[in-house]
């Protein structure tokens, strides 16, 4: 009974971990993405400060908000690691740094989403105005 729950458990942590990692690379893969024109112009803004908050909300008042690419599990990963560089920032400058560099990722991510959102919104009203 003992072994088949050491099992099991190894078998699910190594399955999070697995999951974890992937969407991590999922993430990363995005963010590496190009910036537009327009995605620049309307980035720098937030940019500037680095300000992951107002990057969301301009990504939460872009049309389409029902298509894919929310943002959801991103936000609440930059929120943990808002946390986490605040906790190692008084003994850990690396783990500090890596969580900073995280959320450059996540912020990197996030305006690669707004980008093809607002990309999508112009080629949708570009084929309105066809009509």
């Amino acid at each position: 009974m003992i072994i088949a729950l050491f099992i099991t458990t190894f078998a699910l942590v190594t399955c999070a971990q697995f999951g974890i990692s992937w969407w991590r690379a999922m993430v990363a893969n995005v963010a590496e993405n190009p910036l537009s024109a327009r995605g620049h112009a309307v980035t720098e803004m937030a940019n500037a400060a680095r300000d992951f908050h107002a990057l969301v909300s301009l990504h939460e008042t872009c049309p389409f908000a029902t298509e894919s690419g929310q943002l959801g599990f991103v936000k609440g990963y930059y929120r943990a690691l808002e946390a986490l560089k605040g906790f190692f920032t008084s003994f850990s400058p690396t783990l500090s740094q890596w969580a900073a560099n995280e959320m450059d990722v996540c912020f990197r991510y996030a305006a690669v989403r707004m980008d093809q959102r607002l990309a999508r919104a112009h080629s949708m009203m570009a084929e309105m105005r066809s009509y």
